[in-house]
């Protein structure tokens, strides 16, 4: 029975070990997200195509060119009709000023929908992390417990040690065996969701969090603060409104 703890313990130890991973910190993977997540790829060309109908309608209209010829008995006339539509005065400098709301409020409503992916990045980051960490602290448990079998084993075999302390132990190793499983569970989810978030095809299994828990952190009432003067959707709300005020007097 002995045998069987301490290999199940190394069975666990040898599971938990991911080949080849590619370490990353949160800034490295918000910055692979940034250049390979296809929503925020999409929400950048938004941008750039509500810019160019913003522009468009900044330009002046085609002019029109009419021939007409009317033939009465003995009598011809041709007529050449030529139009340009022409904005009052200061109209154009208006319609320039709409693009640019427009183009501000699309940029602004982008930078909080990827504001808000990073947030989600950030949330399965440290998923992954505690998932990695306590994973780390179980396995290091087992190996304690693959430890203490090994000698309630043998001091069992010399009749130094009681068949109760044996049981105790395997126990305990199947409790954290349990937890083991539960927790590399959570870590291969955590995993997958992050792999989510880059290009399509990425290995889940190769990912793993670089950093520590320990981090020092802003206090709450500073962060509140500061992401009420700086949220995106507040200013993208801002500006829609300052658009629709240049486009009442355009």
């Amino acid at each position: 029975m002995s045998r069987r703890v301490v290999l199940w313990a190394g069975a666990w130890l040898v599971s938990g070990v991911s080949l080849s991973a590619q370490p990353l910190t949160e800034q490295d993977a918000l910055q692979r997200m940034r250049a390979e997540y296809p929503e925020v790829r999409a929400l950048r060309l938004q941008v750039r195509e509500v810019e160019a109908d913003a522009r468009l309608r900044t330009l002046r209209t085609n002019p029109t060119v009419s021939y007409t010829r009317e033939d009465a008995g003995l009598t011809a006339d041709d007529f050449l009709l030529v139009s340009q539509e022409l904005p009052w005065r200061g109209r154009r400098r208006l319609l320039h000023a709409v693009a640019d709301r427009q183009v501000d409020v699309a940029e602004a409503g982008a930078d909080a929908s990827i504001r808000a992916v990073e947030s989600d990045l950030r949330l399965v980051f440290t998923d992954l992390l505690v998932a990695q960490e306590r994973s780390s602290a179980l396995e290091s448990g087992m190996r304690e417990l693959a430890a203490l079998a090994s000698v309630l084993v043998t001091r069992e075999a010399q009749g130094e040690g009681s068949r109760f302390d044996r049981l105790r132990v395997e126990r305990e190793v199947a409790e954290v065996e349990a937890d083991l499983a539960a927790t590399q569970i959570a870590r291969d989810v955590a995993r997958t969701r992050l792999a989510s978030f880059f290009r399509p095809g990425t290995a889940a299994a190769t990912l793993s969090a670089a950093g520590s828990l320990d981090q020092p952190r802003a206090l709450p009432g500073t962060t509140a603060a500061a992401a009420v003067g700086q949220r995106a959707d507040y200013r993208a709300l801002r500006l829609a409104e300052a658009r629709w005020g240049a486009e009442r007097r355009a």
